[in-house]
């Protein structure tokens, strides 16, 4: 993976990650960034999902509660 692509892939994981100063390191320790950023981003989808699922329960106006019905509008 060439430099420049190492830098895409960080930036369109870590959106705030300024293309300029990445290009201020090197190849390796940009790899090393990317896959850190990889590892980190799957940890987030695989095993912090189910530990919230139960409090994020989607609430509709349907489900008879006063409150999801003043929401709903």
């Amino acid at each position: 993976m060439t430099k420049r692509e190492l830098i895409d892939e960080i930036a369109a994981i870590n959106r705030s990650a300024d293309p300029a100063f990445l290009a201020k390191f090197d190849d390796v320790e940009l790899l090393e960034y990317l896959d850190h950023l990889q590892y980190t981003k799957q940890l987030n989808l695989t095993d912090t999902q189910p530990r919230w699922d139960r409090h994020l329960q989607p609430v509709t106006a349907a489900s008879g509660d006063a409150e999801a019905d003043r929401m709903a509008g």
